[in-house]
């Protein structure tokens, strides 16, 4: 039989972050090789023919009647042909012996001699040899012969012939085909893949028995399956991921995030700005409640937002967003415990240590409008903020963030040095930057519209004395020192003028 095919090769491709495949990913089994035709043995040679028997004597013709001629003697039979062989001849029969002379009584004359018969012939070589003919009557030519000549002696039939060789035999037949090789396997591993219009073909070979099917390893973490065709048989696994250091514990592993800056990676900068339009627009249910108040966000999300809105399968997209043009410094988050915090990291391709890095390093600072993402899973709920904001720790905590809600970071209205106490400090350094047009908070900027003026006032006096009772001054005081600082600030603005 022919040769079996070849066994499907192995091949992997494996990514950290998006996989795009295009055209046709080829593991399949080679098919089987019919079988060479092959000479057959030589036939065997026939045997000898068999010798012809001798020919009988011929008889004596009987006695003539009175006043005629004897009648002619026959020749003898010819002897038979020899026997058939396989591949031989038979042997030609002998000649018919000379008629007898006639014996006569007065006025008969001799007849003639009988002629000789004729020569058997030879045997075919499936056949016996013909028997010869009779030899034929002498003539006569006188009247009242009485005895007719005694015809001659048949001859001695021929020998057989020689045994002829037996003929090549025919050519072997065509060899089975081989059995069709295995199909190979198809490797590709992931955190998101996109085959629209790939075709994975692991397929067995065929032949005499067709080749099993090979396999399909597809490694993905978002509920898009593969959407190419696939000739195999597909094995689903999780795709690519690595443990999450702001979930409690420590080994929680959560999917690579692609398009983070730095390249794909579990945390990360993203290259989205909070203060784009189109981004506060997809994310209106948190910008359209917040305050002036509020410098920091965890936003958690099902699907996250353009250029991150990958379906991960069973895990949510959590940002830690600066919502003002000012920095967050020490910026930490924890998930899992209320009580557990992390400072943010940053990583990438360059420090990942799978491509010769030192590892992740802490994030200082997140700076105005930055945003931060990581996934965290589904099934987790209590979360924790922190962040210093113009000096002042912030934090937050909560036990139940569902998706669609949001964690803030909130200074309180007027309290410019974040001691958490609205009092003449404040007012001081507000007085000090009154008139700004590249204001901040800690400036006195307390609306966010990059100016120190009379509506930054307006809240300062809003909220003057809030958060410690203990350190309130009286309102007489407070009436005096807001009346002064008023007064100073409006010779300040007439002197601007």
């Amino acid at each position: 039989g022919g040769d079996g095919g070849g066994g499907g090769g192995a091949f992997e491709i494996v990514a950290l972050g998006r996989m795009t495949v295009a055209g046709e990913l080829k593991a399949q089994g080679g098919d089987g090789d019919w079988g060479n035709m092959s000479a057959g043995n030589t036939g065997y040679d026939g045997s000898s023919g068999v010798d012809g028997d001798m020919g009988y004597d011929g008889s004596m013709s009987t006695n003539g009647g009175s006043g005629q001629d004897g009648m002619p003697g026959h020749g003898g039979d010819g002897g038979l042909g020899g026997m058939e062989g396989f591949a031989g001849g038979g042997g030609m029969g002998g000649m018919g012996g000379p008629g007898g002379m006639g014996n006569y009584e007065e006025g008969g004359n001799d007849g003639e001699n009988g002629y000789e018969g004729w020569c058997g012939m030879y045997g075919g070589s499936m056949g016996p040899g013909m028997d010869a003919d009779m030899g034929i009557d002498g003539s006569y030519t006188g009247n009242g012969g009485m005895i007719g000549g005694v015809g001659g002696m048949g001859g001695i039939g021929a020998a057989g012939g020689d045994q002829a060789a037996g003929g090549d035999s025919g050519a072997g037949g065509m060899g089975g085909a081989g059995g069709g090789g295995a199909g190979g396997t198809v490797k590709l591993f992931a955190s998101v893949i996109d085959g629209t219009g790939a075709s994975v073909n692991a397929a067995g070979g065929i032949g005499a028995q067709n080749g099993d099917s090979g396999r399909f390893l597809f490694g993905n973490n978002t509920t898009t399956a593969f959407a190419g065709s696939v000739n195999a048989n597909q094995e689903n696994f999780e795709g690519s991921r690595d443990t999450n250091p702001f979930i409690d514990g420590g080994t929680t592993q959560t999917p690579y995030i692609p398009g983070l800056d730095g390249g794909a990676e579990v945390y990360g900068k993203t290259t989205l700005d909070a203060s784009d339009p189109g981004f506060r627009t997809e994310l209106s249910a948190l910008f359209s409640s917040l305050t002036n108040n509020d410098m920091a966000a965890l936003y958690r999300m099902d699907v996250g937002p353009t250029g991150f809105s990958d379906d991960y399968d069973q895990y949510d997209m959590l940002l830690y967003i600066v919502l003002t043009d000012e920095s967050i410094n020490d910026p930490q988050m924890g998930v899992d415990s209320q009580s557990f915090l992390h400072q943010l990291q940053e990583r990438g391709m360059d420090a990942n240590p799978l491509f010769g890095g030192s590892g992740a390093s802490d994030l200082s600072e997140l700076a105005g409008y930055e945003v931060y993402a990581t996934l965290i899973p589904e099934s987790v709920e209590s979360i924790a903020m922190e962040g210093t904001y113009g000096g002042t720790l912030l934090s937050n905590s909560t036990a139940n963030l569902l998706t669609g809600e949001a964690l803030l970071l909130s200074v309180m209205p007027g309290d410019a040095n974040g001691d958490k106490i609205v009092d003449v400090s404040d007012l001081g350094i507000m007085a000090t930057n009154y008139g700004s047009n590249d204001a901040e908070w800690s400036t006195g900027d307390f609306n966010h519209d990059g100016i120190v003026d009379v509506s930054d006032l307006g809240i300062l006096a809003s909220n003057y004395g809030k958060v410690s009772a203990q350190t309130v001054p009286e309102p007489s005081t407070f009436a005096g020192l807001l009346g002064l600082c008023l007064a100073g600030l409006l010779s300040s603005a007439r002197g601007r003028r």
